[in-house]
C-alpha cells in the first residue's frame, strides 16, 4: 500500500450503509469514489444510523490498495455550520440541569442543557458515555452550545464504552484488538514496544507496550518503510486522540532488536503542545512562512499551499483565510500564513493572507 496524498484530502460522504458498515466519499482530488469502513470513523461516529453521514464534509487520508483503488483511512467529520455532529456525553448533572459532550470534530467540550435532551428519553437513563448526535450553536460570547441531542442507539447500549476495537484480516481473522487509552499527559511522549501484528493490505498494525492495558495502533504512513515484521522492537511517539485512544506515530525499529524477555519501558521526551495536540521534535508551530496557493476549491472550502521550506503541501480551510483576502485567493497567489499542528500531528495553515 502507498499513500496517495501525504497531505490528506477533503471530500463529502456520497453514501453510507450502516448495516454493512461501509460507504463512499467523493473528493475533487480523485477521479472515482473512495470507499471507507466503519472502523475508519472516529469512535464517537461509529453507531450513527440511517443516512446521517451522507452529505457530511470529511477529512481523510487515501491509501492505494493492491487493486490500485484508493481507500480512505482516518476519516474525520468536519464541523460545518448548520450540520449535526457526533459526540459522547462526558458528564451530566440532573441537579444543575446541564452537562458536557465531547466530539472528535471539536477541540473543546461543549455544554448542553437538559432541555436539549431527547424528550422520549426513559427516566433514570445513565447518560455518561452515551453516543449522541447534536447541532453545535455559537453563543454571543463565542462559546459553543450543543442543541437538539439525539441518541445514536437506544439508550444504554453504548454507555460507558471504554475501549475502541479493530477487527480485520491481517491482524488475526476474527480477532478483536482492544485499543490502549491514556490521559492527555501521554501526548508527545516517546514510548517503546514490540510489533504484535501488521497488515500491508489493510495498512495498519498493532504494538504491544508494557504498562498499557491495550494494544497501540499504527498506520502504514507512520512507518519509515512499507512494511514491518511482528516481533520487531520499535520506538514511537504517542499521540492521544480526542477519544482518549493512543496511536503510534513515527514508528522506528530499534536496530537489531527483536522481542526480548525483559520489559520495554516508556522513555521521556520533550513535549511540544500545539493547539490542543502535540508533536515531538522538529519545529514549525507558530512559525510564519510564505508560499503559493497550489490548489483551492471555494465550493468545498479548502485548499493547499506549497512552500519551499516545507516537504509537503500545507492544508488550509476557507475559515483560516483573513476576511479581506477571501475573494483574492486563487491558484498561484502568493500568501503568508501561520503554521499550526493539528491533533494528528500534521501541519495546517491558519491566518492566511495574500502578499
Amino acid at each position: 500500500m502507498a499513500a496517495v496524498n501525504g497531505g490528506g484530502s477533503q471530500g463529502v460522504v456520497k453514501s453510507w450503509n450502516g448495516a454493512k458498515g461501509y460507504g463512499f466519499i467523493n473528493s475533487d482530488d480523485y477521479a472515482g469514489d473512495i470507499m471507507f469502513s466503519r472502523n475508519e470513523l472516529p469512535e464517537d461516529a461509529r453507531e450513527v444510523q440511517g443516512k446521517f453521514l451522507q452529505g457530511k464534509m470529511v477529512f481523510f487520508e487515501a491509501v492505494e490498495g493492491q487493486d490500485g483503488r484508493a481507500k480512505a483511512g482516518g476519516v474525520q467529520l468536519l464541523a460545518v455550520e448548520g450540520q449535526a455532529l457526533t459526540g459522547k456525553i462526558k458528564s451530566f448533572s440532573e441537579k444543575n440541569g446541564y452537562g458536557f459532550i465531547t466530539s472528535s470534530s471539536l477541540q473543546t467540550d461543549v455544554r448542553f442543557q437538559a432541555s436539549d435532551l431527547p424528550p422520549s428519553m426513559p427516566p433514570g437513563t445513565n447518560l455518561q458515555g452515551q453516543l449522541m448526535t447534536f447541532f453545535p450553536q455559537a453563543r454571543p460570547d463565542g462559546k459553543m452550545m450543543a442543541q437538539k441531542l439525539s441518541f445514536q442507539q437506544a439508550p444504554g447500549k453504548n454507555a460507558g464504552m471504554a475501549f475502541g476495537g479493530f477487527a480485520g484480516k491481517g491482524c488475526g481473522k476474527g480477532s478483536f484488538t482492544v485499543a490502549a487509552r491514556a490521559g492527555p499527559q501521554a501526548n508527545g511522549s516517546m514510548m517503546s514496544g514490540t510489533v504484535k501484528s501488521f497488515s500491508s493490505k489493510n495498512g495498519y498494525g498493532f504494538i504491544l507496550c508494557p504498562g498499557q492495558q491495550g494494544d497501540i495502533k499504527f498506520g502504514i504512513n507512520d512507518l519509515s518503510s512499507d512494511a514491518i515484521e511482528p516481533g520487531v522492537a520499535v520506538s514511537f511517539m504517542a499521540a492521544v486522540g480526542p477519544d482518549g485512544r493512543i496511536q503510534a506515530k513515527n514508528v522506528q525499529p530499534q536496530s537489531g532488536m527483536k522481542r526480548g524477555s525483559g520489559p520495554i519501558l516508556p522513555t521521556s521526551a520533550k513535549r511540544i503542545n500545539v493547539g490542543g495536540g502535540a508533536y515531538a521534535g522538529g519545529g514549525g508551530d507558530g512559525q510564519w512562512i510564505t508560499g503559493t496557493v497550489k490548489s483551492y476549491n471555494s465550493g468545498k472550502g479548502f485548499g493547499f499551499i506549497s512552500s519551499p521550506g516545507q516537504p509537503m503541501d500545507i492544508y488550509f480551510a476557507t475559515a483560516s483565510i483573513s476576511p479581506q483576502a477571501v475573494q483574492a485567493i486563487t491558484i498561484g497567489q502568493g500568501v503568508t500564513c501561520e503554521l499550526n499542528y493539528a491533533l494528528d500531528g500534521k501541519l495546517r495553515a491558519k491566518n492566511v493572507d495574500i502578499i
